[in-house]
């Protein structure tokens, strides 16, 4: 396959203080581009990330390459990490990919998260009281990062009290999920923050197994219980527990903060805004396609079509403005928060974010920034 080259380093410092620089200079050279430092596709417009999402010739199966590229000794260091991270259902395809996914598609429903909305709001309300009589507030340690957790903890059944833990065992994974320059140091932290996770998560699962209670942990246990056949097996249900938590905190996190930081950078889009609240949906949208929660993902060609993509090497799609939406392919910067979205590749109207951007509208930061 012919394609243009770049040296770029994705992790580099320049590259993530202003990713979409990188981007759009990736763009600019071709839809799909090698990169070589990374020995990886990059799709780059929304058209080639759009047919990359549908596309059955690419995998969501991440982590089979990587254990057969390690030497035994990082792979024996990792053995707890891939059986926790196979109980992730993202990094599987179908037909694994539903049969880990049913179970919390039967608890996680639509009217629990409805019903968790007043909880929410008493909890924006709360962290936006204490975030006004701190001198020196910080948007993501006193607001961004406790929101989530504090919701998520509940949701499952896991003490608030233990979100810094869990903190620190997340950005301990993140090494391998998210990738690390230092693959030694990055496998090291991950084993580690895995078998705390599992420990954890173990406990915990025997805890609500003899004395059930109303949180997702509990509802996931009876679903086994009920029908062995669609139910987790004990491992993938500590993966899919870690999964919850990780993504639950981690990603939130993430778009709060970037859209207060993108807030604070277009102030007119901002005054906008607090002049028309009803627009607030939109504008959530609008702000997850301009700097959401995730800037690229990763896939990798199945072994059928490995020849044609230098031996199976990743696929990483570029899911940041512009090349999120097709409107805005000329234009890299925030669109009119009032103006609707359409062929958004990215979607969030979670009311975790609804509820503290409602109430953030009449919140005046004393913020010099929220990077």
């Amino acid at each position: 396959m012919n394609a243009p080259t770049s040296d770029v380093d994705l992790l580099a410092p320049d590259a993530i203080a202003d990713p979409h620089a990188i981007f759009a200079a990736l763009r600019e050279m071709g839809p799909i581009v090698w990169l070589t430092r990374h020995r990886a596709w990059m799709f780059t417009t929304h058209e080639a990330v759009r047919l990359g999402f549908h596309d059955q010739r690419l995998s969501s199966d991440r982590l089979t390459p990587l254990e057969g590229r390690l030497d035994d000794a990082s792979r024996a260091a990792m053995g707890q990490t891939f059986d926790l991270l196979r109980g992730w259902m993202v990094f599987h395809d179908e037909p694994e990919h539903a049969r880990l996914r049913e179970p919390l598609r039967r608890t996680f429903t639509p009217s629990r998260v409805t019903d968790l909305r007043p909880r929410i709001e008493e909890i924006v309300d709360e962290l936006l009281d204490d975030l006004a009589d701190i001198d020196e507030p910080d948007l993501v340690r006193d607001f961004a990062f406790p929101l989530p957790a504090i919701v998520i903890a509940e949701l499952l059944g896991v003490p608030a009290e233990d979100r810094d833990d869990f903190k620190h065992w997340s950005d301990q994974l993140a090494a391998i999920v998210f990738g690390s320059a230092n693959r030694t140091a990055g496998i090291e932290r991950a084993a580690a923050g895995s078998a705390k996770f599992v420990d954890y998560f173990t406990g915990l699962v025997d805890r609500y197994t003899s004395e059930p209670t109303n949180n997702l942990i509990s509802a996931l246990i009876a679903v086994t219980s009920d029908d062995p056949d669609a139910g987790l097996a004990p491992t993938e249900l500590v993966g899919a527990l870690t999964l919850l938590l990780f993504g639950g905190h981690e990603t939130t996190t993430n778009l709060i903060s970037n859209s207060m930081h993108s807030l604070l950078q277009h102030p007119a889009q901002q005054r906008l805004l607090r002049s028309r609240p009803e627009q607030l949906s939109g504008a959530l949208e609008e702000l997850h396609r301009f700097d959401g929660s995730t800037m690229w993902c990763c896939a990798r060609p199945t072994s059928a079509t490995a020849s044609r993509w230098k031996q199976a090497r990743p696929c990483f799609w570029a899911c940041s403005a512009p090349t999120a939406i097709r409107s805005c392919l000329r234009t890299p910067t925030i669109c009119t928060s009032t103006a609707r979205t359409p062929d958004h590749i990215w979607a969030t109207d979670t009311a975790a974010t609804s509820a503290s951007a409602r109430r953030s509208l009449g919140w005046k930061p004393r913020l010099q920034s929220a990077a």
